[in-house]
């Protein structure tokens, strides 16, 4: 057990300096997003949540400058806890909390949750990090205030890098206000087009709603909305997202609250399913529904369209093979986020990748003996 979080940040650096010309590290946290942890073959993890049992994670935290920084392996549901004494939280809905997701993982993966569609994702929320590169060095990149525009924004190239350049150890990120009461709204429809007319009148809608599901299964598909506000303002905001569903169901805020954790932790997804997140846009989803439907393989697929259709969250009892074949078809990508039960793989991604000079400068320069592999 480490003594402080210094001696957590001294012992990896120490491996990472001496190691061996073949020898490869892998952060990992809660281990919640099991295809991109502790899979690889051969490669030393470095066990980042929680290390530190009688000490939190918190680093600094004033709620009246609406930030806060944290160690990299503080628990997400323990950042929860306290935000949400000072009536604040984190917007863009980092998820699987309840699975044991620590901050680093949620800004590795660069996953985010419902909320992400009125307030943008951890890209628009991450002020600061310090992390551990391909040689060992401890780096600091951005500031913990909101308004800054000094130096390089390694904070936004450690979101979404999966861990594969660098170990991240502490962030900074902002933070708002919760509102003090939601709404949602829910409509079943027995034709994906009328679905997807009812989502294009969000796109031209003043109304900032918080969360726009769409999901389609063998069984239903179904249109989920929320918004927020003072107890006094959201009884006139609710008629106006029910007249874009031109009727529709609303939820107790019991089952309005039940819903939206079941979104956030993915308890819609079957026992022994895997996911996979896709990003594209909402034009795409006829095609990928149409070649859903007509693939005997996929037909039993569970899908979520999420953030108003920018993102599809495809649950999926195997056929990765299959996934991969029509996302190639289609010129998308796919990152495996749970395999199905019983299968492994060591490339996470699925479909087109292309290459981005960029992202391999920014690897070679922290990371230039390839320490960290590609996942």
């Amino acid at each position: 057990m480490y003594t402080t979080q210094d001696d957590l940040i001294h012992e990896i650096q120490q491996k990472i300096v001496t190691a061996q010309n073949e020898a490869h590290f892998i952060p990992v946290g809660g281990g919640s997003k099991t295809a991109l942890s502790g899979f690889i073959k051969n490669v030393e993890q470095f066990q980042m949540a929680n290390p530190l049992s009688h000490q939190s994670g918190m680093v600094t935290y004033d709620p009246a400058e609406y930030t806060f920084s944290a160690s990299a392996g503080m628990r997400l549901a323990e950042i929860h806890s306290i935000l949400d004494q000072n009536g604040q939280y984190m917007p863009f809905d980092p998820p699987m909390v309840n699975r044991g997701a620590t901050l680093g993982g949620a800004v590795a993966s660069g996953l985010n949750g419902p909320g992400r569609y009125r307030f943008g994702g951890m890209r628009d929320f991450i002020l600061a990090v310090q992390f551990i590169d391909g040689q060992g060095n401890l780096i600091k990149g951005g500031a913990k205030v909101v308004k800054n525009s000094a130096g390089f924004d390694l904070p936004k190239l450690m979101v979404g890098s999966l861990g594969r350049l660098g170990i991240l150890t502490e962030i900074t990120i902002k933070i708002f206000p919760r509102p003090m009461v939601y709404g949602t709204i829910r409509k079943k429809f027995t034709q994906l087009e009328e679905a997807l007319s009812v989502l294009r009148k969000f796109t031209t809608s003043q109304l900032d709603v918080e969360c726009l599901e769409l999901e389609v299964n063998p069984e239903e598909t179904m249109i989920v909305s929320r918004m927020g506000g003072s107890q006094m303002a959201i009884g006139n905001r609710m008629k106006l997202l029910d007249q874009i569903f031109n009727g529709g169901e609303r939820l107790s805020q019991v089952d309005s609250e039940a819903y939206w954790e079941s979104a956030r932790e993915f308890n819609w997804v079957p026992q022994k399913f895997g996911l996979v997140k896709i990003p594209l846009t909402p034009s795409r989803i006829p095609a990928i529904e149409e070649s859903l439907r007509t693939n005997e393989f996929l037909g039993a697929t569970r899908r979520v369209y999420s953030y108003g259709g920018q993102q599809l969250w495809l649950a999926t009892d195997g056929h990765l093979d299959e996934i991969e074949l029509l996302l190639r078809q289609l010129d998308l990508t796919g990152l495996i986020i749970w395999n199905p039960k019983g299968i492994e793989r060591e490339q996470t991604f699925l479909g087109e990748r292309k290459t981005n000079v960029f992202a391999e400068r920014v690897k070679n320069a922290l990371d230039p003996y390839n320490r960290f592999l590609e996942i």
